[in-house]
């Protein structure tokens, strides 16, 4: 029995030591232009989030709300690696608040706002006061996942990479495969 665990055991081993390590950490907002708590002499025509990683193309989402009102957004954001870039127009003098979510490279939904201030006239005050929300903790991610419908809202993520938990799988097959050969082998003999 020993000459086929030994194999096995050593197929896992190697296969575990030469995993990549699975992400630890959550993609972080890096910068945006324009900054939070900008005061702009001029309306600016996009907004740009950089982040520590890059993030995925499916569901990124901006909103801005304030000033004189109305839909600021031109087309959908447009994710390009570390940036996300979305092309705004209308913007008057006022203070803007501007509320971001994509998703991270490690699959979870990350998000925040931040705000600036148009024409010197405007309330510089209130747009300082929106703060940014760069990094979020583990209530909010999975308030947001559960919204989302996310596996990870309903207990899946493990933060082991699915191959791990294929190879833990066959693993258990194969022992338990020879496991059935011994004990039937020894019956008969």
């Amino acid at each position: 029995m020993l000459r086929f665990l030994r194999p096995l055991l050593l197929v896992l081993l190697t296969g575990l030591l030469l995993a990549p390590g699975a992400a630890s950490a959550h993609d972080q907002l890096v910068g945006t232009d324009p900054e939070d708590g900008a005061v702009l002499a001029q309306a600016p025509g996009s907004l740009t989030f950089t982040f520590s990683g890059e993030v995925a193309v499916i569901g990124a989402q901006v909103a801005v709300t304030g000033g004189p009102g109305g839909d600021y957004l031109v087309g959908e954001p447009v994710v390009d690696g570390q940036d996300v870039v979305q092309e705004v127009a209308g913007m008057e003098e006022g203070t803007y608040q501007v509320a971001w979510r994509v998703t991270s490279s490690d699959g979870h939904p990350i998000s925040g706002t931040l705000g600036f201030t148009v024409g010197e006239g405007a309330d510089q005050g209130a747009a300082q006061e929106q703060g940014t929300a760069q990094e979020q903790d583990a209530t909010d991610d999975a308030a947001q996942d559960e919204e989302a419908g996310s596996p990870v809202a309903q207990g899946v993520d493990t933060g082991l990479p699915g191959w791990v938990w294929v190879v833990l799988g066959l693993a258990v097959v194969g022992l338990g495969a020879i496991l059935v050969h011994t004990w039937t082998r020894n019956r008969r003999g």
